[in-house]
């Protein structure tokens, strides 16, 4: 597992280096240090992911969009996009439950 500042500055780095392997790029959480608001930052993303648990909705819609028609509108497209892709796509993971190893699941 990876810091999440180090896993931003990987991602920043692939986009740089190599932009044909990335179409869009999306770094939630970034800011400088003392930014204005940073320090709610995982606050509201701990809040848009439980939102989107409790209403079984794409956590996605309440971390990157606006709760507006526009907003709402943006990530139902946004969300069909990331299904494009037939070939190749990442395999589902499922999340373990703490104290199990992979094997007791």
């Amino acid at each position: 597992m990876c810091d999440p500042c180090t896993s931003i500055e990987v991602a920043q780095a692939i986009a740089q280096r190599h932009p044909y392997l990335v179409r869009k790029l999306i770094l939630a959480g970034t800011g400088p240090a003392a930014g204005t608001g940073i320090t709610r930052v995982t606050r509201l993303s701990n809040l848009a992911l439980l939102r989107g648990a409790l209403t079984r909705q794409d956590p996605k819609k309440y971390l990157f969009f606006t709760r507006t028609a526009n907003g709402r509108r943006a990530a139902d497209e946004f969300l069909a996009r990331l299904q494009e892709r037939t070939q190749d796509r990442d395999t589902h993971r499922q999340l373990r439950r703490p104290g199990r190893t992979a094997a007791e699941q």
